[in-house]
């Protein structure tokens, strides 16, 4: 599913987490660009003027009318100087340099008052004398536009006179940030704000936030951001309470507020249970911001324009705005390593290894985590790295056999982070140390030899080992709180016991008493050892490791691939059936390269795509199962219809499957869908020929009506086509589900624009 995308920097109070809701993207602080978005909005305003529309839907069929067929906004000529001026403007966006200046000067020669084009020349103008002049014209020109406009901005002749808070005395209407007349305004009071802060005047910095707040109190420009920062570079303990007091009252999902909130407890009370809860949770919420703090990941000389939240690109920006004021508090950033070490025990974590590569893909996975995905197997990042790592589907095809509720962090199996087997590989190959994470690879590698002994593989042995791993931290993770080495190298300690044949397995598949000897070996009692958790992992392990035996050795590749539990049941066989299976058997061929054939597809290689289909089609052809065809022809028309260049092999498939199919109303469709191939490749009379088919069906289904009221269009029997599309608006009307909706709409579109072709046809010729 693609998501729409919304770039905004309003206050965002909990991580979007509903399947379909539109993906937030945020612009960096303190950027007063110009977004292509508010280009459409002026000119809609420009096509609006001077039009009286009876209702909101005569108003909304309007603008459909102007962006019909996926158009741009026109551009309206604009009236007013301002309006021509303004339109000038958005010729900069994303402009090169010497036509943003030549714009902005015509823009200034049209209407001087255009704040904007102020803006744009202060941008490369080198004195910061002259720059912070041009800036204060540009905040005059605001002023005047909104009072044109007949908005009254509220501003005292200097506003450095004004205390910090103070509401201005003649404000009679706030400007909202949205409206066309003051975002040119808004944009300007940033601008200077931010050249008043980099010029050392600070505290009228300040003041110009905290006035800019009040006059956007949603703050799409990200103003709080900048005014924290500003209250914690300032050190001081009346700025330390500012800061205090506004992280209290802004409700924002984004880290930024929650690594402050740790900074406070800990520069306030030291390290005490509050902050160390406070830094805990700041960890969770980017795990990669003290990576950044410490210079481990460098904060690149050009920041990113826009983020969004858990990202890398939100922790180097916030990064960049709060090193030096984590790095000036005595013991501040010290501690909030020790916090991390705390966390992870002082060991690898899922949120960063050594290699870039896999850092970014569990980067990826962790935002599956956090927006609380429904499944993985959208995501592409997640079957990238399990294309990649193959042989990390034992641990994942096992994991789905066993209810695995408690092992789920927003509604992903942590399992299913695959490449926390790259955490381990790091974990093996660290010395002995004195530190905190000393045991765990001394007794990672004992445990590593054990299951080798007993006749594993090594890679069999890291698949047991990420287990046990995997799932204490992630639990740990799920409720936030620091990640227990001392349990973990216990349970270590256990699985290598269990494969020295020390243990019996058939004594731990049910969770030892509280009381009872720890199975791992301590001499404590469980509930003092490894029981020191709700949950107990190892019958987990016991039974992944008679998985890995029973099949000595080998996972078949869909399996390895772990497609079977993302999708449930195999395409071609059951899963039970496909385990006895011979890795080179048709079947295991069949569900292989329809995986690839599907991810191929998702990467936007579609002719690549269409190979793996067309050689899964072929196969199956071989098998003298209709069964199996068809579901390779199906795949192969669901995934290619509608793609520019594949018509013909469309049409072939389509054609073939409808003749395989037993369902009267799905065979009318596939007709359908042969029909319009055929029409996208003008052979009419074969299209004609399939849309007689498709209707012969005692309920054609509406899709194949809809082609055929195209097809009626296309050949100039309009009266027999409008009448097709009013079939398809009230076959459609009693159907709930989306796609049928979707279908309706297009009918309706369609019918509007051919009653607009017979209306102009129809009319007298002057």
């Amino acid at each position: 599913m693609t998501l729409k995308t919304i770039m905004d920097n309003s206050l965002v109070t909990a991580i979007n987490d509903v399947e379909g809701l539109p993906e937030f993207v945020h612009w960096r602080p303190g950027l007063y660009k110009i977004a292509r978005v508010e280009e459409s909005g002026f000119y809609a305003g420009l096509n609006l003027k001077g039009r009286d529309f009876k209702s909101l839907d005569e108003l909304n069929r309007y603008m459909e009318r102007l962006t019909a067929g996926g158009r741009p906004m026109p551009k309206a000529p604009p009236e007013t100087p301002f309006e021509k001026a303004q339109a000038l403007v958005y010729e900069t966006i994303d402009a090169p340099r010497k036509k943003r200046i030549e714009k902005a000067r015509e823009a200034l020669a049209i209407y001087p008052g255009c704040a904007d084009a102020w803006v744009i020349l202060s941008e490369y103008e080198k004195d910061p004398k002259a720059r912070k002049g041009m800036l204060e014209e540009a905040v005059r020109a605001g002023e005047i536009g909104l009072k044109d406009a007949g908005m009254a901005v509220g501003l005292t002749a200097d506003r450095s006179e004004r205390s910090p808070g103070e509401r201005p005395q003649d404000e009679s209407r706030d400007p909202s940030f949205w409206s066309t007349e003051a975002r040119p305004y808004m944009r300007a009071r940033l601008a200077l704000a931010q050249l008043l802060y980099e010029e050392g005047e600070r505290e009228k910095a300040i003041v110009e936030y905290r006035s800019m707040l009040e006059l956007n109190p949603r703050d799409s420009q990200g103003i709080r951001y900048l005014l924290l920062s500003a209250y914690l570079e300032a050190g001081t303990d009346a700025a330390d309470a500012e800061a205090a007091a506004l992280v209290e009252r802004t409700r924002d999902a984004s880290s930024a507020w929650a690594y402050a909130k740790a900074y406070l407890l800990f520069k306030r009370e030291g390290d005490t249970p509050a902050s160390m809860a406070a830094g805990v949770r700041a960890y969770y919420a980017n795990p990669l911001i003290p990576r950044v703090l410490s210079g481990e990941i460098r904060v690149p000389k050009r920041l990113p324009e826009t983020y969004q939240y858990g990202e890398e690109d939100e922790a180097v920006i916030y990064g960049a705005s709060a090193m030096g004021y984590w790095s000036a508090a005595l013991g501040a950033l010290p501690w909030l390593l020790a916090v991390v070490n705390r966390i992870t025990g002082g060991l690898p974590t899922p949120f960063g290894t050594k290699a870039p590569s896999v850092r970014h893909r569990v980067d990826a996975l962790w935002q599956v985590a956090r927006a609380g995905a429904r499944g993985v197997a959208r995501d592409r990042h997640l079957v990238k790295a399990l294309a990649d790592h193959r042989e990390f589907g034992a641990v994942w095809l096992t994991s789905n056999a066993f209810d695995d509720e408690m092992f789920r962090i927003g509604g992903v199996n942590p399992i299913h982070h695959v490449v926390m087997h790259s955490a381990i590989e790091e974990i093996l190959d660290m010395p002995d140390t004195q530190d905190k994470g000393g045991d765990v690879p001394r007794a990672m590698r004992a445990t590593v030899d054990s299951l080798v002994r007993a006749g594993l593989s090594r890679h069999e042995a890291v698949h047991l080992i990420t287990f046990v791993y995997a799932f204490d931290w992630l639990l740990a993770a799920k409720d936030v709180r620091p990640f227990d080495v001392e349990a973990q190298t216990a349970r270590l300690r256990y699985v290598g016991r269990l494969a020295s044949g020390e243990v019996s397995p058939d004594a731990v598949l049910t969770t030892p008493s509280r009381n009872d000897p720890c199975p791992c070996g301590s001499g404590r009692k469980f509930k003092k050892c490894c029981g020191k958790t709700d949950n107990w992992p190892i019958p987990h392990v016991v039974a992944l490791a008679r998985e890995i035996g029973a099949g000595r050795g080998k996972v078949r590749s869909r399996q390895n691939l772990g497609l079977s539990s993302v999708m449930g049941d195999g395409k071609y066989a059951g899963l039970d059936e496909l385990i006895k299976l011979p890795e080179g058997h048709p079947l295991v061929i069949l569900e292989n390269t329809a995986f690839v054939a599907e991810e191929l597809m998702r990467q936007g290689r579609e002719f690549q795509a269409y190979l793996a289909f067309r050689d899964n089609v072929e196969l199956a052809r071989t098998l003298a199962d209709e069964d199996h065809l068809a579901t390779a022809l199906e795949d192969a028309v669901d995934a290619l219809g509608g793609e520019a260049g594949f018509h013909s092999e469309v049409s072939q498939y389509a054609c073939e499957l409808a003749r395989l199919v037993a369902d009267p109303r799905e065979a009318s469709r596939l007709w359908g869908v042969a029909a319009e191939a055929f029409m996208m490749l003008d052979k009419m009379p074969q299209a004609g020929e399939a849309l007689d088919r498709a209707m012969s069906a005692g309920r054609p289904h509406p899709f194949a009506v809809l082609v055929r009221a195209r097809y009626l269009s296309n050949v100039d029997r309009h009266d027999g086509a409008a009448e097709a599309y009013r079939e398809v608006i009230k076959g459609c009307a009693s159907s709930t589900g989306r796609e049928y909706q979707e279908m309706a709409e297009q009918a309706r579109a369609e019918l509007r624009q051919l009653e607009r072709r017979k209306a102009r046809k129809a009319r007298p010729s002057s």
